[in-house]
């Protein structure tokens, strides 16, 4: 169904590298003792007492493209050489004038509050941009399902929405399990690659976790190619991907009416299982809270879903 393709995709959020740290540490240092070369160069210390204000437009822009880290690094850095390259005598970390220290103290607080003041604004701009992407992932997510009559055409929206929007933390398939004419949960739909099937242990963790109203787990390992089972040694071509199975019960009226499963590969850490979810919630911007949203949001919707049904089948 290619109108799913207009719901916006979350973003995860990006891992730390070794690569990025070291790109960091690059620029911080290095375009630091560039504008301190700059200012031996051409002499502006001391005949402009002011001049070291010339290192927060390098420390602002280090802040505002990187972060914490490289405009920390730029503020010591700038701090250290200014004193060993600039202040007499050169060359060597101490200062004959004590107006010289507190001057040089004063713009390493400056410099650090500077910093700081420039990655807040610079996280409250992403966080507005999140939670605008939010907003119009759930705003796509009631159009489209409004805009269709038939219930296939519903239940299949919200599964491609659910494995669509979460894909970057790992979701790679869904299924949704609502319950029959009888009361027995069937698995209406299924969304990913090659779809899944529930085997009769996963119904019965399903029921479960259904009846007692609370999220459950299953991990899951890949199938070894080879195994010798007179030693028990069992073989992975490379290392096995971590894959789990989550169920979280559909509720409405602190009621339970159907199960929402997730089969989730290699997930963000923010994501990993029930404890790190609940650690997250704890974070300003909490990723977490808009996931129960969405989940809140599809039980509203898979609700009038089976009502409708139900309606129908009595008609």
């Amino acid at each position: 169904m290619q109108n799913v393709e207009s719901i916006p995709q979350l973003r995860g959020r990006k891992p730390v590298s070794w690569q990025g740290i070291l790109w960091e540490s690059v620029f911080g240092f290095f375009g630091t003792l560039g504008v301190t070369a700059l200012i031996a160069a051409f002499h502006l210390y001391p005949r402009i007492p002011n001049i070291s204000i010339i290192y927060l437009l390098v420390i602002l822009a280090l802040a505002s493209i990187f972060g914490r880290y490289a405009s920390l690094l730029a503020s010591f850095v700038a701090f250290f050489s200014f004193d060993f390259f600039l202040v007499p005598p050169l060359y060597l970390f101490t200062i004959n004038r004590w107006e010289e220290w507190v001057a040089l103290f004063v713009f390493l607080i400056t410099a650090l509050l500077t910093s700081q003041l420039t990655i807040v604004l610079r996280q409250r701009s992403a966080l507005a941009r999140q939670r605008e992407s939010e907003a119009r992932i759930l705003y796509e997510l009631i159009r489209l399902t409004n805009s269709h009559e038939s219930l296939d055409d519903q239940l299949e929206i919200v599964a491609l929405a659910v494995t669509r929007v979460f894909a970057s933390w790992g979701v790679s398939h869904c299924a949704l399990l609502l319950p029959d004419e009888q009361g027995a949960l069937k698995q209406l739909m299924t969304s990913g690659p090659g779809g899944f099937e529930l085997d009769y242990e996963e119904r019965l963790l399903a029921v479960t976790s259904m009846l007692q109203g609370r999220m459950m787990e299953r991990r899951q390992t890949s199938q070894p190619y080879k195994q010798d089972a007179d030693l028990n040694i069992r073989y992975y071509q490379g290392v096995p991907p971590i894959s789990t199975l989550r169920l979280i019960p559909l509720k409405a009226d602190d009621r339970s009416f159907g199960v929402l499963c997730l089969r989730i590969t290699n997930p963000a850490p923010w994501f990993a299982n029930q404890e790190s979810m609940d650690e997250d919630l704890m974070r300003a911007g909490s990723q977490v809270s808009f996931f129960w949203t969405f989940c809140e949001q599809v039980s509203s919707l898979l609700e009038r879903v089976h009502l409708r049904s139900v309606v129908y089948h009595v008609d």
